[in-house]
């Protein structure tokens, strides 16, 4: 049963999204690594990730997305495409937020990388690399 697959799957992912908030470093990364390679195949799941840890990182939320950016920034890594409609939330945390901001920044640099997105999005990575400078 597909259903019962897909259920898996989303169960797997939230057993990886809760281990980001180990205290080892190590961990994290792995598990933050495991959500986007997840991305290869079940794409769409971690799309709704992606729009719960930008929802997260948003003030109003009033949740602790301290480990949003470095999901986010493997998922860029691994599988950037995934990102593209999220750039903007991104550059907003990277401008407006205090505690987030250096990492969402971190998450632009990496999809900065990909000529697809960078180029989709020329106002704001031409600004964030004129930042870096």
């Amino acid at each position: 049963n597909s259903s019962a697959a897909s259920d898996v799957y989303k169960r797997q992912v939230r057993h990886l999204l809760a281990l980001t908030y180990q205290a080892d470093s190590v961990v994290r990364e792995r598990a933050a690594h495991g959500v986007a390679l997840a991305g290869h195949h079940h794409p769409r799941l971690v799309r709704r990730v992606i729009e719960r840890l930008l929802w997260a990182m948003n003030d109003e939320s009033g949740t602790n997305a301290q480990t949003a950016p470095l999901v986010l920034r493997a998922i860029a890594r691994e599988t950037p495409q995934l990102l593209e409609t999220a750039v903007p939330e991104l550059n907003r945390a990277a401008q407006e937020d205090e505690n987030i901001g250096g990492l969402a920044r971190q998450v632009l640099q990496e999809l900065g990388r990909v000529p697809e997105i960078a180029g989709q999005w020329p106002e704001i990575f031409t600004g964030l690399q004129e930042a870096e400078e």
